[in-house]
């Protein structure tokens, strides 16, 4: 019977293995699972520890945004993160820089 979207595709994960079931296996390192883009209230230079955040941003430009989840994702790649990570950026007129990147 069809459902009418179209052929079944052949899926791009590793197959399951029989000894583990699939929500206990870890995602692959590097890869995205969740994320946040939450904003500070001041302007740089107040410590992001002393800082007022505002989740979900407020004021960021949609195309700043983008660059950000990008460049994120880039970065876990490139270090191969398989946890939890802070990374912090700098924007101004959709030009952005990273200042930090923790592993928690």
């Amino acid at each position: 019977m069809s459902s009418g979207f179209g052929p079944r595709r052949a899926s791009a994960r590793a197959p399951k293995s029989e000894d583990e079931p699939p929500a206990t296996r870890p995602p692959t390192a590097g890869t995205i699972m969740n994320y946040a883009i939450s904003e500070h209230v001041e302007n740089a230079g107040v410590h992001s520890g002393d800082a007022t955040l505002v989740l979900p941003a407020q004021k960021l430009y949609v195309q700043t945004q983008k660059q950000v989840k990008r460049a994120a994702a880039k970065i876990a790649e490139a270090l191969n993160i398989s946890g939890p990570v802070n990374i912090q950026f700098m924007a101004r007129d959709n030009d952005v820089k990273v200042i930090e990147c923790n592993l928690r």
